[in-house]
Parts: C-alpha cells; sequence; structure tokens
C-alpha cells in the first residue's frame, strides 16, 4: 500500500494550488486569540453549507480557548494569509489510557475551508498541521 504524502510534501502542494509561499501558509497557521473571534464568526457565516443554530460566538467562546488558559475544552486553529482566514479546525483536549499510561491528545471537529479555496487540499493539509501537535489526533463523526 503506497503512504500518503507526508507533511512537507503536502504543504508545497496546498500552497502551491492556493497560489502562496509554502512557509506563509506555514507560518500562518496558529491558535486562535480573542482578536480573532470576530474574523472567525464572519468566516463560518459566509462559508458553512448549513444554519448555524443559536449564537455562534456564544458556541465558539464556550468551546475553544482563544488565549484564555482557563476556558474552554481546547484551541480552535486558523490558517491566515495575507490577514485573509483560510481555513479553520479546532481541537479537544483528551486523555486516552494504553496499558496504565495516560496518553494526551485531541479530537478535530468544527473543520472549515473558505468556499473558493475548497479544491486545493487545504482541508487536508489542516488535518496534517493538526497531526503534528500531539501524541495522537482522533476524529469522531
Amino acid at each position: 500500500m503506497r503512504q500518503p504524502p507526508g507533511f512537507e510534501k503536502t504543504t508545497r502542494l496546498v500552497a502551491r494550488a492556493l497560489q502562496v509561499p509554502a512557509d506563509d501558509l506555514v507560518s500562518g497557521f496558529g491558535p486562535a486569540i480573542a482578536a480573532d473571534l470576530e474574523g472567525i464568526v464572519a468566516f463560518r457565516a459566509r462559508n458553512f453549507d448549513e444554519l448555524i443554530w443559536g449564537d455562534d460566538r456564544l458556541y465558539l467562546q464556550w468551546r475553544y480557548r482563544f488565549g484564555r488558559p482557563d476556558c474552554g475544552m481546547g484551541e480552535i486553529w486558523v490558517v491566515k494569509v495575507g490577514g485573509e482566514i483560510l481555513g479553520i479546525v479546532g481541537t479537544e483536549d483528551i486523555t486516552c489510557s494504553l496499558s496504565g499510561r495516560r496518553i494526551s491528545g485531541v479530537r478535530t471537529m468544527d473543520i472549515l475551508v473558505a468556499r473558493e479555496r475548497q479544491n486545493s487540499g487545504l482541508g487536508v493539509w489542516l488535518n496534517q498541521a493538526v497531526f503534528r501537535l500531539a501524541p495522537f489526533t482522533i476524529a469522531i463523526g
């Protein structure tokens, strides 16, 4: 069975598809802070294909830290290039037990790529970027 391309190769391919420098893609990826909240709310409203129920701002502040270490259950990661949000992916901290050891990891959720960038491979890249953050990553659903 053939192995999928690694993060570095995926970075080059996605950057080429997005027509941005690969270094900008990598350096533009990070955990959202409070100043990112309004942009993320607008990004989700613009790019989510289904109706967002309730107050999305309140949901995001409940679920994610936004730079507040004592809040949320994880981070929402943003990739921005030239100040433009291209995609987001959320993580929730989880712990699993394996042979008596506790291992910290994350589960992914709330992944979203800008509508005009959806055929670029950015969703795959976001997942691969998250895979590098913790000893293990899972997706449920």
